[in-house]
């Protein structure tokens, strides 16, 4: 049997973090372990547990430590790790916070506008799941 992936889900809601974890688990439960985390200081709290990290789905705009924040601790420590921006913020902030991802070196896969689609989020998974293939030779994310 094949290891699962772990995907770190990052939204200050709870009730937001428990639907995409409801889609994911009901269409990848064998595939992928979420870790859920309220704001980017949690997924600091994450990334110092050496956690092999596949993926990260994030929200934006969170308090104690947005998703600029996290996009700025990925870039710093030149950690590898796709991600995926779900926020209820307008299309011009998303792609500025995507620019701004891309141009520190952090791999956005896409960007969805909340509340997202269970189509998108089994899109997004997929694309963690392919990134993890094509990176599964031997490359450490975290």
């Amino acid at each position: 049997m094949k290891n699962k992936i772990n995907i770190v889900l990052v939204d200050d809601i709870k009730f937001s973090r428990k639907v995409i974890s409801y889609i994911i688990n009901k269409h990848f439960d064998d595939q992928v372990n979420i870790i859920e985390a309220n704001n980017s200081n949690d997924v600091q709290s994450i990334f110092s547990k050496n956690i092999k990290i596949h993926g990260i789905i994030s929200d934006i705009m969170m308090p104690n430590g947005d998703g600029v924040e996290l996009i700025n601790i990925l870039s710093s420590n030149n950690y590898k790790i796709p991600m995926v921006i779900v926020s209820s913020l307008t299309t011009k902030v998303i792609e500025q916070t995507m620019e701004q991802a891309e141009s520190g070196g952090v791999n956005i896969l896409s960007a969805f506008k909340k509340p997202i689609l269970a189509e998108d989020i089994i899109m997004s998974i997929e694309n963690f799941l392919l990134q993890n293939m094509i990176h599964s030779r031997g490359e450490h994310y975290v």
